[in-house]
């Protein structure tokens, strides 16, 4: 009788928990980079190296140093350091925001740690991408 109490409790538990981590995992949301212009221009996805519209593709038109809608690129608007969209410039009135495809806000892109929007996250990422920021632009 005891082991069949035990059984029991066991699976119970188990079924319990499986269906807690079925109820708790949420695919991840691809993320976006727009900018807080007036026509809120797109400026690349957060994905790989490879993928034509990363920010992290160096050849591509938003991860090139070279390209209008990079944020990488130091004489853009959105890659200067003194444009007021950039992410780069400490004093930024309106850098970039970050957005899921069914346009959640998950902070603002900006090196001010103070400006309005940002989050701590998107602050770290903001330093680290600063970081890549200087090394293209030697």
């Amino acid at each position: 009788m005891k082991t069949r109490f035990l059984v029991l409790l066991i699976s119970i538990l188990l079924l319990s928990a499986a269906a807690v981590n079925a109820q708790a995992v949420k695919p991840l949301k691809q993320l976006f980079l727009m900018a807080d212009d007036d026509e809120g221009t797109f400026l690349g996805s957060f994905e790989n190296e490879y993928a034509s519209k990363s920010i992290f593709n160096k050849f591509g038109n938003y991860g090139s140093q070279f390209s209008s809608t990079s944020i990488f690129n130091q004489f853009s608007q959105y890659g200067s350091e003194f444009s007021k969209y950039s992410a780069f410039n400490k004093l930024a009135t309106n850098p970039p925001i970050i957005v899921d495809d069914e346009g959640n806000i998950y902070g603002v892109l900006s090196i001010n740690s103070r400006a309005k929007g940002v989050t701590d996250d998107s602050y770290q990422l903001a330093k680290r991408l600063k970081i890549r920021w200087n090394a293209l632009n030697k």
